[in-house]
């Protein structure tokens, strides 16, 4: 198979994922403006099994053509502690990333706290911490960033690319602003360690501790204030403190800052991390200016299609919802 068709099924794939989430963010807008409610670990669930299902089919169709990705090939023991530290390191850039988008969003984690922390902590470790984190590596890093990069040469490029359709996936401002960051993050550890695992520990690490903090944050605010996070977030009064336009930029300010410091010290880690697994020539010839013959474009017309929908659904689709639903 040449590579151009596989660019071209990575795209396909993408817009396929877009397509479906769609169909059922439409689906589930509809049920909400009727006060029909549907399960969060049903809507989580289903959610992950959009991409995975997709993602499942193009992989038995380019392994059948020939391309069998060994996409999770082992790592050390002492590489996956490292890669914990790794991402430990990284989170005030996310963070960062995460607040600023919040100058012009909501923080869509937040909003939907209510639902998750109704259930007991350990379904939503697995769904949210472990089960999402597998489906989504294994299809934007291991399925379309692969695809994308096969035969090209153009790492850089695809990485970004693959990082573009992960973030936009999430259909709204401020998961795609921290998705795209991680999505660059992800796809450059994945290719100078040569494996998915990289990115799946890295992504697990996060989500994991996301929902533990959540958990801990609303033990904190029932027992000091009597209130949950989610009834704090909904108060009128908590919210214009949280939406406070001026707060929140000097926050994103000191976070920036901290995350020059960790996002270095992370850089110089990830080099140990390469050399003890014997990659540490790969960062510097990734670095290196090549000249590609092959510069096929890696956004075709389908891709271009899913962009557009994912744009049109964030900046268009949602406020008009949202203002239905109130």
């Amino acid at each position: 198979m040449e590579s151009k068709n596989t660019v071209k099924m990575a795209n396909n794939l993408f817009m396929s994922i877009v397509l479906i989430s769609l169909c059922a963010n439409i689906f589930v807008s509809l049920l909400s403006i009727k006060n029909i409610s549907i399960n969060i670990v049903v809507n989580l669930m289903a959610s992950q099994m959009m991409i995975m299902v997709p993602g499942l089919i193009y992989y038995v169709c380019i392994t059948k053509d020939g391309h069998p990705f060994k996409m999770y090939k082992k790592i050390k023991p002492l590489t996956v502690l490292l890669l914990i530290i790794f991402t430990w390191l990284i989170l005030p850039l996310v963070s960062a990333t995460n607040v600023f988008s919040q100058l012009f969003t909501k923080n869509e984690v937040v909003s939907i706290s209510g639902s998750v922390l109704e259930l007991p902590i350990a379904p939503m470790i697995f769904i949210i911490g472990v089960f999402g984190p597998f489906c989504e590596e294994f299809v934007f890093r291991g399925l379309i960033y692969n695809s994308l990069k096969l035969r090209s040469e153009r790492y850089i490029a695809s990485g970004i690319v693959s990082a573009l359709f992960f973030g936009l996936m999430h259909m709204n401002l401020n998961q795609f602003c921290y998705a795209f960051v991680l999505g660059i993050v992800f796809a450059f550890i994945n290719e100078i360690l040569d494996s998915t695992w990289p990115s799946f520990i890295c992504h697990v690490v996060i989500n994991t501790q996301n929902v533990l903090l959540l958990y801990m944050m609303n033990k904190l605010t029932s027992d000091t204030m009597g209130k949950t996070v989610s009834e704090l977030y909904n108060n009128e009064a908590a919210t214009n403190i949280m939406t406070n336009k001026v707060a929140t930029f000097i926050m994103f300010a000191v976070i920036f800052i901290v995350s020059i410091f960790t996002t270095t010290l992370a850089a110089l880690l990830f080099y140990c991390i390469a050399h003890i697994e014997g990659k540490s020539e790969k960062i510097k010839l990734l670095l290196e200016k090549k000249d590609i013959k092959n510069k096929e474009k890696l956004i075709n017309i389908f891709g271009y299609v899913a962009i557009t929908v994912c744009i049109f659904v964030m900046f268009v689709l949602e406020p008009i919802i949202n203002l239905i639903k109130k």
